[in-house]
């Protein structure tokens, strides 16, 4: 991990200041920003009209085809349109000024927008969240492969510019399933599902390379999987509905550690 500065002459108070995520685009990097969208617009240090556009195609509102007036209308952005307009541009592909760029602009600052890796090969906006959190899910994603790319797009839904609570726990759910029933429950020819996987744990002798004292790993798991599997609403058997974002958002928590647990095979079942 990159080491950072720290003032010598610094009070806590200002130390927190210093160190606490912003929200929004801060005043102090708000420029950089809308200068990174309006250069994606220039070609061959010529301003171009694909950008303004493919953005009033896409995001149906009119931007303008004048030099002056796009970098007008950028300004007047409020830091969520803003952070939309980025979002688009980076979903598309439609950006000619550097990704790593703005990427460490927004990180570097402390912003409350942040780029990350959706898990499918694509750059997103997501709200700003600590570097070890963003560390620890980036590299459980990494690793696990279907159940990785599940929770970098629950990860999307949760915390990115457009949220959508009951498909980001959909989808949490789904990336545990994806490892726990063949690692739990590899012989089941039904439609296995997380619930299925509890109800067989439930059963059988669970253990976890923990040593407290008298701990129960079993009612361990079998909780947190089952405050996953029943903490949201269920529309039938397929989704989830009436997620409140806070919901979502702590469904993404558990299954990502989880998912961590089940493919470290940390997890030992008899």
């Amino acid at each position: 991990m990159t080491e950072k500065w720290v003032p010598p002459a610094i009070s806590n108070e200002e130390y927190e200041r210093l160190t606490a995520i912003e929200v929004g685009f801060p005043d102090y990097v708000r420029n950089q920003v809308e200068s990174w969208v309006v250069d994606s617009a220039s070609s061959r240090g010529q301003f171009a009209h694909a950008l303004p556009r493919f953005l009033s195609r896409h995001m149906k509102r009119v931007f303008s085809l004048d030099y002056s007036g796009f970098l007008l209308q950028v300004h007047q952005l409020e830091d969520d349109e803003l952070a939309n307009v980025i979002d688009c541009m980076l979903f598309h592909g439609l950006k000619t000024a550097s990704v790593y760029d703005l990427g460490k602009v927004l990180a570097e600052s402390r912003a409350g927008w942040v780029l990350t890796s959706d898990g499918r090969g694509r750059t997103r906006v997501t709200a700003a969240q600590p570097s070890g959190v963003i560390q620890a899910l980036e590299g459980v994603m990494n690793k696990t492969a279907k159940a990785g790319a599940l929770l970098g797009e629950a990860f999307e839904a949760a915390y990115g510019t457009s949220t959508n609570p009951n498909h980001a726990y959909d989808l949490s759910v789904k990336a545990v399933e994806t490892l726990a029933c063949p690692a739990f429950i590899p012989n089941n020819t039904t439609r296995a599902t997380l619930g299925t996987v509890i109800k067989h744990l439930e059963q059988k002798n669970v253990s976890l390379p923990l040593v407290e004292k008298n701990a129960d790993h079993r009612e361990t798991l079998t909780k947190m999987m089952r405050l996953l599997w029943e903490g949201g609403q269920r529309h039938g058997e397929e989704t989830y509905e009436h997620v409140s974002l806070g919901g979502a958002r702590t469904a993404h928590a558990l299954a990502t550690c989880l998912v961590s647990m089940i493919h470290e095979d940390v997890i030992t079942v008899v």
